[in-house]
């Protein structure tokens, strides 16, 4: 299954760069192993600036799902092969 996910961007630069190896996420999605998840970059805007997608896009592949303890309905799910998909710019 593909999901189709926000991401601020400094974790969008982290997981491309392949420091980053995992995500922690609601789990409204049903994530199991072997999800694709698209990751489309989200600048969150404060002030002026109003809350737009970049443009820059990847897919990662969910390699491990763990349902967190004590963190109600959350996960954290081991990504890897990052895959730039896009990147047309929007955000200049």
């Amino acid at each position: 299954m593909i999901h189709e996910l926000r991401i601020w961007p400094e974790f969008f630069v982290e997981i491309f760069e392949g420091r980053k190896t995992f995500e922690v996420r609601n789990n409204d999605r049903n994530f199991q192993p072997n999800d694709v998840l698209l990751l489309r970059e989200f600048h969150a805007g404060k002030g002026h600036r109003a809350q737009h997608y970049t443009g820059r896009e990847m897919t990662v592949h969910a390699d491990y799902v763990y349902k967190l303890p004590l963190v109600g309905n959350y996960v954290g799910i081991s990504i890897s092969s990052p895959v730039l998909v896009a990147d047309t710019g929007a955000d200049e």
